[in-house]
């Protein structure tokens, strides 16, 4: 018997407002759970973000397991000219829906206005900034 699944949908965004130029999401169910009597193992999925952002993707909804699993979310973007970076968006409940639902929604995470940028850099980049611009959103990695 086919698994169910609920489409979740994007646009996915930086705290800027604006779309990554590329890049993708990467969905990490964060350990096995039962659904109807089927074993549900921990996986990562991947899906590329299109244009605006854009996305789609079926996952099979956690709310129907019995262990309280969650999905991570991870944002891969492009760092510097070649070097790709994943930034963790938080982590997701994926209720039972016949209809598609939205990542901001399952997030809870507005997005941030006032933001010009989003720069990823090492907590000793960050420190060493004579003066952080006011209008980027620093993410620090590691």
């Amino acid at each position: 018997m086919p698994l169910a699944t609920t489409t979740v949908t994007g646009p996915v965004l930086l705290p800027s407002g604006a779309a990554p130029a590329s890049g993708y999401l990467r969905f990490v169910l964060d350990g096995y759970d039962t659904d109807a009597g089927q074993v549900i193992a921990p996986s990562s999925i991947r899906v590329d973000i299109g244009a605006a952002g854009a996305f789609s993707l079926p996952l099979w909804p956690n709310a129907r397991g019995a262990r309280g699993t969650r999905y991570g979310v991870l944002l891969g973007v492009l760092t510097g000219t070649t070097a790709m970076k994943e930034i963790s968006l938080g982590s997701i409940h994926v209720p039972e829906s016949a209809v598609a639902v939205q990542l901001e929604d399952l997030l809870g995470l507005p997005i941030l206005p006032g933001y010009t940028q989003t720069v990823v850099l090492t907590q000793a980049q960050y420190d060493a900034l004579v003066s952080p611009d006011p209008q980027t959103l620093y993410l620090i990695e590691g």
